[in-house]
């Protein structure tokens, strides 16, 4: 089963309506839902949806935002029991059982991980490498704690462009293999070369997954909103994916641009 994983931050919390009844009305392998709030106010609180587990809870970070979304993340995974782990973006509602059209896409193809790519991929330091905005991985083959040992630090920029401080002086942070920023020593081993692309949230795990070798698959949007199984990048050749079908829809700048357009697409999708 999956456990999704899902992270709150600047009162994004008003898409969760639309998140959750999504999950448990296309979905069939998500059993898990773990949600962490930045800085939020509440007690930790769990209930039950349609046999799903929801558990959202508080997670307290220091005010610097670059790194607030992969250390809730790595808070959530932490908590998750399931053998599959997908992290999702909370301004996202699926239209299909996507958890099904992954998982049998994985096990056909033997695939290591699959997701959609960054909706503007060729800014970003893997390019069309899986992103965090919805990726399924199994959570065992995730990086270890001795990955980037020494390396994995808060870093001030997300920016290839902008020169970093001395390493040394920023914040050790081993194990937290999500975190934003170029490393220097490892920046040209990612296919961007742009010097203006962006480190974003979960960049590491293209140096992991080189490293392991693993085979990957992410699909693709043309409007930055809508998914679909039509377009796609893999490291693998040969692939025949499913039929023509929608995937997910992803707000995009949820904080900035509020719930109400999401709102109104899922409903016109019911």
């Amino acid at each position: 089963m999956i456990s999704l994983c899902t992270v709150i931050i600047n009162g994004m919390d008003k898409f969760l309506e639309i998140l959750s009844e999504s999950i448990c009305k296309k979905t069939k392998l998500i059993s898990e839902v773990v949600i962490a709030v930045i800085n939020g106010n509440n007690k930790e609180v769990k209930w039950e949806e349609r046999n799903i587990k929801f558990q959202k809870f508080n997670c307290h970070l220091e005010q610097h935002f670059p790194y607030h979304h992969a250390l809730g993340l790595h808070e959530c995974i932490e908590r998750a029991n399931n053998k599959y782990i997908m992290m999702c973006d909370p301004d996202i509602f699926f239209a299909n059982s996507i958890d099904e059209i992954y998982l049998d896409t994985i096990n056909r193809y033997n695939l290591d991980f699959i997701g959609i790519s960054h909706h503007a991929a060729t800014n970003q330091a893997a390019l069309y490498f899986p992103y965090i905005m919805n990726i399924l991985v199994e959570k065992s083959a995730l990086p270890n704690n001795d990955f980037l040992k020494n390396h994995l630090r808060i870093r001030p920029t997300i920016l290839r462009s902008i020169p970093e401080p001395d390493e040394a002086n920023l914040q050790l942070m081993n194990g937290k293999y999500l975190l934003t920023g170029p490393i220097e020593k490892y920046i040209n081993n990612f296919p961007n070369k742009n010097q203006n692309c962006i480190f974003d949230v979960g960049c590491n795990l293209y140096l992991w997954s080189e490293q392991q070798k693993w085979k990957w698959l992410s699909f693709q949007t043309l409007d930055c909103h809508w998914y679909t199984t039509t377009y796609f990048r893999s490291n693998v050749k040969n692939l025949k994916i499913p039929p023509k079908q929608k995937l997910l829809y992803h707000n995009v700048a949820g904080a900035i641009r509020g719930p109400d357009e999401i709102e109104k697409i899922y409903k016109m999708e019911q």
